[in-house]
């Protein structure tokens, strides 16, 4: 029961303050603040919960207040009595053990498919040519949904010329996801997800800290050319394909909102009372 207690109050604080970042700070432009208070967000929820707050001596009942005890019974002594009741089959059943071990297996589950990615990712590594630029690494592949990044790993499709002018805003993209360690933060979310994985909130969280990530790429791409022109190269290269889970995809993540950003964050007021609360 300690645990349910528990899990209930990590779910209650994760939606108070993921609702308190989707009314007051979404789509707004200081995109790095909201980056660190959605990683908060989970570490808040684990944390708070463990807190044994107490109350001051004038809202504790009183020690020395009297006990008014009952007696059921007639005469002057009082027996006591037991009085057994029949359990039936669902009351003995262990719920509480059977939960955490459907539990424990859906994570196991969840573990598995992340770990399934990862090893993708090392078969990519492994079995295509790379280079060395600007301090990451890429790696040329024939893969739809090119390209993405994973840590200091850059994937990128063989028939995007690198020298191009869009290939060079879009390098600049994704340098700016690994310079800026954006994969660490999928990494903990994910992380978070599989042990939570019964938290819707978590997995919002996880959605809107990657397009976090986006706006803030974006944001360091885009100036090298017209806005426009820009949004239009996240349009005429949008594809459908499936893309890693845990990678950063160039053209396969909130484009239309992306898109917003990029041609309106200017005209977004700076939020200074929805940051102070």
């Amino acid at each position: 029961m300690t645990l349910l207690v528990y899990l209930i109050k990590t779910l209650l604080i994760s939606g108070l303050l993921l609702g308190y970042y989707w009314f007051f700070l979404r789509n707004k432009s200081f995109h790095l603040y909201n980056r660190f208070l959605l990683l908060g967000i989970p570490v808040i929820s684990f944390v708070l919960p463990c807190l044994r707050l107490t109350l001051p001596n004038f809202w504790k009942q009183s020690a020395d207040s009297p006990i008014h005890l009952l007696g059921v019974a007639n005469g002057t002594l009082e027996e006591a009595v037991t009085i057994y009741a029949r359990q039936g089959f669902w009351n003995s059943l262990p719920w509480e053990s059977i939960c955490i071990i459907i539990g424990l297996l859906v994570s196991l589950s969840l573990f598995f498919r992340f770990y399934r990615s990862l090893r993708y990712l090392h078969i990519l590594r492994k079995s295509n040519p790379h280079q060395e630029l600007h301090g990451a690494e890429i790696y040329f592949v024939r893969l739809e949904g090119t390209p993405f990044s994973f840590f200091n790993s850059i994937f990128w499709n063989e028939e995007q010329e690198l020298s191009s002018r869009q290939g060079q805003q879009i390098f600049r993209h994704e340098l700016y996801h690994v310079r800026h360690k954006h994969s660490l933060d999928i990494l903990l979310l994910e992380m978070a997800r599989i042990v939570c994985w019964f938290n819707p909130f978590f997995h919002l969280i996880r959605r809107e800290i990657q397009t976090i990530h986006e706006f803030l790429a974006d944001a360091y791409a885009a100036p090298e050319t017209d806005e426009l022109e820009y949004a239009e190269l996240l349009l005429t290269s949008s594809v459908h394909a499936k893309s890693v889970p845990i990678t950063h995809p160039f053209f396969q993540n909130q484009i239309k909102r992306r898109i917003a950003m990029i041609t309106t964050h200017k005209k977004i007021k700076p939020g200074l009372l929805g940051r102070m609360m």
